[in-house]
């Protein structure tokens, strides 16, 4: 069986999704440490020309993430470009100084996180600070500064893709202005605001011109897209009320080039059946935030991305899919999956005191 494997040298293409976990973000962390540690080692073995371990590659294509599955994310993208030392003790036993300083997952939500900083009050220092939230979140920042920082260490790890995406889901306090069209006589619509919201970011050796989305330079460790990816980090693992919430800023114009993903008839379209159309919904802006029709500064305040969005697995399916439309099914054809990390998955269904009450509420 693994001689037939050899034969041919296919693409094997990866989504990650991790999902909202609070503090068994230590569990998601834990995960992404092992899946670092083996797919080095596989490479490491095919590079040494072993024959005795499956030959095709494998590329991980994008990683989407909510709370503490989104900070997991980030400084995954961060430590892909430098050192790292897999933690392999048992847990009776501490790792070494020398490796712990190089696994920025583990002195992130091991060595750092303690509930006694975030009982502590340096977040009201400052005389007529306003309380922002339960928990003294300063330790957060000071987490974020380290881990979402490296040494570019001048190569690239082959089971990275080339553009490699990067989403964070976030809750938009202030919310996206859009409007429905109604096509009556007065021609008014009816407004709404979209609070469910991301951030896209791309690492890539070369600048990105993907729309919407922040290129990272693994070579520069001081670009200003590192630290929105740190502000974005911090702002989806903001649980509300507990953790205090962010604000981020965007330019108006990557709202407006935002493609959604719209269900359709089954078409084929060059040769390839199509299932969904990716269509531009602008939003409704205020006319008091438009400046002759240019982009301007959006400024809205973030809290925990897992409030509308705890599994993000569609950004990453979307990705995976490209131009394909759609994902094969069959096992022969299959190229791409999407591993979900999710240490409190939602199996159980609904008792039937809960069905009673939806159908009393709805029908």
């Amino acid at each position: 069986m693994l001689k037939e494997t050899t034969k041919e040298n296919k693409t094997f293409e990866i989504g990650l999704v991790m999902a909202g976990a609070v503090s068994a973000g230590a569990y998601t962390a834990g995960v992404i440490d092992f899946l670092i540690q083996a797919l080095d080692e596989w490479q490491k073995a095919k590079e040494d020309g072993r024959t005795d371990c499956p030959q095709h590659d494998v590329k991980i294509k994008v990683i989407s993430g909510a709370s503490a599955g989104g900070m997991i994310g980030a400084i995954m993208t961060a430590l892909l470009n430098d050192t790292f030392s897999p933690i392999t003790t048992l847990p009776e036993n501490e790792p070494d100084e020398s490796v712990m300083s190089k696994n920025k997952l583990y002195d992130s939500w091991v060595e750092k996180i303690d509930i006694t900083k975030l009982l502590t009050s340096q977040d009201l220092e400052k005389k007529k600070t306003p309380v922002k939230s339960i928990l003294d979140s300063t330790v957060l920042n000071e987490i974020a500064n380290s881990a979402i920082t490296f040494t570019p260490c001048g190569s690239k790890r082959k089971y990275i893709s080339e553009n490699l995406h990067i989403f964070l889901t976030l809750t938009d306090l202030r919310g996206i202005p859009y409007d429905i069209d109604f096509k009556g006589g007065t021609g008014e619509g009816h407004g709404l605001s979209q609070h469910a919201d991301y951030m896209h970011f791309i690492l890539s050796e070369q600048e990105t011109d993907d729309e919407g989305a922040l290129w990272l330079n693994p070579k520069d460790a001081k670009h200003e897209s590192w630290n929105i990816l740190k502000q974005a980090a911090l702002a989806t693992g903001a649980f509300p009320v507990g953790l205090a919430p962010r604000q981020l800023f965007r330019n108006s114009e990557d709202y407006d080039k935002r493609k959604w993903l719209i269900p359709q008839e089954p078409r084929v379209i060059d040769g390839k059946c199509r299932v969904v159309n990716m269509k531009v919904i602008k939003p409704q802006w205020p006319d008091e935030f438009i400046e002759k029709g240019r982009s301007f500064k959006y400024k809205y305040l973030c809290v925990d991305g897992g409030v509308i969005n705890n599994e993000p697995f569609e950004y990453a399916h979307r990705v995976l899919m490209g131009d394909d439309s759609f994902n094969p099914r069959n096992p022969k054809d299959v190229c791409r999956t999407i591993l979900m990390i999710d240490p409190f998955p939602g199996v159980d269904s609904m008792t039937e005191k809960e069905v009673r009450i939806c159908k009393l509420r709805y029908y």
